[in-house]
């Protein structure tokens, strides 16, 4: 569906309403019968979200393409329409490059790379190495909002003038974070400003920078970027979706600051918490793992204990227990007692636990909690994603044994365990990972039945 909305969204800007509809639809067909916040749809699994595609976004990113392309070769006419409206340097395009009724295509090129230029401005300290001429971040200074154009260069000035200004960047301004005098200006750029036109230049990139942090990030050009990737619109669609993502710290977010209130573990650093609420978009396991991670981390589970609230024909008590006849009152099945506490499902963590992790067994419970919610081992050892996804499997399985209201003998239930491991293990990335551990479980060899 999404490729189909591209072939004409590449050149053609849909309407508001238009946009609206099309976007619904493409979020109902993802999401189904869940419900997922709407802040979430389009942020990154990494960042707690599902990861849709944000259509306004995807078609920005397809018509900055064009521009990309101008960049390579001008030997077509509307590219070289492009490059004399831009003085020769295409990185400078923006809304008002093309008339809208003349040239509507083209005007919808420009105006979502004016779009893109803003935020990619944005990101970290690329800034500095902005082009300031039409940039839609840059002003005239406190007083001024306009943008450094013709307008504010001189248009009486030649063609060949605006077409060295249309390559004048932010840190050609300065040197060793100060400013460079007028002199050093026209030497080093084979221009002809003058002093009043050094003093007004100078206004606005400091005005543009005095609320900028220093750090220690590298910053980016436009033209290192656009050679970065050979063909492609994912890479502008990262740089558009930055400001959002850089809001989201994972410690901050509701599911996550549930999950381990449930648990009462201690929440990880930034990395492992993107991997965890991240790893059920990993393609080494099955749907239906993929499909119980998401709900696992979310908290979204049809546990007995929610579900009795609003089906009457549900009962409160645990699945597992009372197959498994344990004495009453049978304990309501939350989430942390199915996982954790449930003396059914235990049978099977603590058979995994004696055969593949000993440093697991008999451990204290804040340690084995740790490792069976989290994937934790003990110690000061680093995060494993292979042991993560050991431990993500046994959970799904119990989850299954739930589904289908069944308790399989444990030595079934190893099997099918060292099965889905071998599985696992043919995952080059999980591979390496488990090269890196020293746990007992990935020195062991798995085999096929």
């Amino acid at each position: 569906m999404i490729s189909q909305i591209g072939y004409l969204g590449s050149i053609l800007n849909p309407t508001d309403n238009q946009a609206k509809r099309l976007q619904k639809l493409l979020d109902d067909f993802c999401t189904g019968k869940t419900r997922v916040a709407k802040k979430k749809l389009y942020l990154p699994p990494s960042c707690g979200g599902v990861g849709l595609i944000k259509l306004t976004d995807y078609l920005t990113s397809l018509q900055c393409s064009w521009i990309k392309r101008v960049t390579q070769h001008w030997g077509d006419n509307w590219r070289y329409d492009v490059k004399v409206k831009c003085y020769g340097n295409p990185l400078i395009a923006n809304a008002s490059t093309f008339n809208v009724n003349s040239n509507p295509i083209l005007h919808n090129v420009c105006s979502s790379f004016e779009r893109f230029v803003k935020a990619f401005t944005a990101k970290g300290a690329n800034y500095k190495k902005a082009l300031i001429f039409k940039n839609p971040l840059i002003r005239r200074g406190r007083n001024d909002n306009g943008l450094l154009c013709e307008n504010f260069f001189g248009r009486n000035k030649p063609f060949d003038t605006f077409v060295k200004i249309a390559k004048l960047k932010f840190e050609d301004f300065f040197v060793r974070n100060g400013p460079k005098s007028l002199h050093q200006i026209n030497a080093d750029l084979g221009m002809d400003f003058s002093l009043a036109d050094y003093l007004r230049l100078h206004e606005a990139p400091g005005v543009f920078s005095e609320n900028k942090p220093e750090n220690n990030i590298l910053p980016q050009s436009l033209e290192f970027f656009l050679k970065s990737f050979e063909k492609g619109s994912k890479p502008f669609r990262r740089i558009l979706m930055n400001a959002d993502i850089d809001k989201v710290k994972m410690r901050n977010v509701n599911t996550v600051k549930t999950f381990f209130t449930l648990t009462d573990i201690q929440i990880p650093e930034e990395k492992v918490l993107k991997f965890l609420w991240a790893d059920w978009n990993c393609g080494f396991y099955t749907n239906r793992c993929r499909e119980f991670l998401y709900k696992f981390r979310n908290n979204i589970l049809g546990i007995n204990a929610r579900v009795c609230k609003f089906v009457n024909t549900v009962d409160a008590e645990c699945t597992l227990c009372c197959i498994n006849k344990e004495p009453l009152p049978v304990i309501a099945e939350s989430f942390v007692h199915l996982f954790f506490y449930c003396p059914a499902a235990d049978r099977y963590r603590t058979g995994i636990e004696n055969k593949y992790f000993p440093e697991i067994a008999n451990a204290a419970e804040d340690i084995r909690k740790n490792f069976w919610f989290i994937g934790k081992t003990p110690g000061n050892a680093e995060f494993n994603p292979f042991v993560s996804a050991l431990v993500n499997v046994v959970n799904h399985a119990i989850w299954e044994l739930k589904l289908k209201k069944d308790l399989v003998p444990v030595s079934t239930f190893l099997e099918d365990f060292s099965y889905a491991a071998y599985k696992l293990s043919g995952n080059k990335f999980l591979r390496e990972s488990r090269d890196k551990s020293n746990l007992l479980v990935c020195r062991h060899e798995f085999r096929p039945p």
